[in-house]
């Protein structure tokens, strides 16, 4: 098997500086660039042999992603109406309030007056 013959174990006399275009340095060790330099070549022996499924797949899932955004701005659209529906009507029931406070004042003192 192909992790058989790797060795885990660091070997600190052969690290190396990993500067790669893109990729911020890294210290690795030998075995470590080693072992990615193995990966790297089965991948490239290894022919895809489900690559249009695996396209398929992707763009299934990218389209059931774009609708799952699309439903989720939608819901939150109406969620935000809802709530501005909401605060507009507290400030409604406010004023009417504050309107019914005036007018039992105004009659309280008018029944005052006509006492």
């Amino acid at each position: 098997m192909l992790l058989k013959s790797f060795d885990p174990a660091p070997a600190a006399e052969n690290v190396l500086l990993n500067t790669e275009e893109g990729e911020s340095p890294a210290l690795k060790s030998n075995d470590d660039l080693q072992f990615e330099k193995l990966i790297l070549k089965k991948m490239k022996e290894t022919p895809c042999k489900h690559k249009d499924k695996l396209l398929k797949d992707i763009e299934d899932l990218d389209h059931r992603l774009d609708k799952h955004a699309t439903d989720y701005y939608h819901v939150l659209d109406l969620y935000i109406e809802t709530k501005l529906d909401l605060m507009r009507a507290e400030k409604d029931i406010s004023d009417l309030k504050t309107k019914v406070n005036l007018q039992a004042d105004q009659l309280k003192k008018f029944n005052k007056l006509s006492q």
